[in-house]
């Protein structure tokens, strides 16, 4: 399973954290309507995301559901144009749950991910995701998206310790 360690916060002037990543020297790699759609698993999360910015994907991943930075485990596959066709199976097999639609704004800060992004019924949040190597210890991890968090001034309660699904089916604060 791949590694990393991300964090999570409602941010409603996407505007200003834009900037301020750019001051930063973060990378602007480009602009992505994504539908994720979640499926009924028995421990986990289970999605497939659906793109304009690359090819559809299948992501399964754990991670703990507690504010400030935490280690997500996940595995990824990229399914291309098949996505339609495996979120219908997968519906059939497993009940979704429920569908999550966004616009998301990337950026690449060195090796951490930086997500603006405008939830469809939730509101604007950033998220970062700083990816571990193999044999990476996370405290690198868990320092750099505290920085980053330190960087665009986001307060405690701000962060959001569950998924967008969560939040979607109304089980997060």
């Amino acid at each position: 399973m791949a590694r990393n360690i991300e964090i999570k916060a409602r941010y409603p002037d996407l505007r200003n954290a834009l900037r301020i990543c750019g001051e930063m020297g973060a990378t602007y790699a480009g602009t992505d309507l994504q539908v994720d759609s979640y499926f009924r698993v028995p421990s986990g999360r289970l999605k497939i995301r659906e793109s304009t910015l690359g090819s559809g994907s299948l992501i399964f991943y754990r991670r703990e559901d507690k504010q400030g930075p935490k280690q997500s485990d996940y595995l990824l596959v990229e399914i291309g144009s098949s996505a339609a066709s495996l979120r219908e199976l997968l519906t059939e097999a497993l009940g979704i749950l429920v569908q999550v639609r966004k616009k998301r704004q990337v950026l690449v800060y060195g090796t951490t991910r930086v997500h603006l992004d405008e939830v469809e019924s939730l509101g604007s949040f950033v998220e970062f995701e700083y990816v571990l190597q193999e044999n990476q210890s996370p405290e690198a991890g868990f320092s750099e998206v505290e920085r980053l968090r330190k960087s665009l001034a986001i307060e405690d309660a701000a962060l959001v310790s569950v998924s967008y699904s969560d939040l979607a089916l109304g089980s997060g604060p």
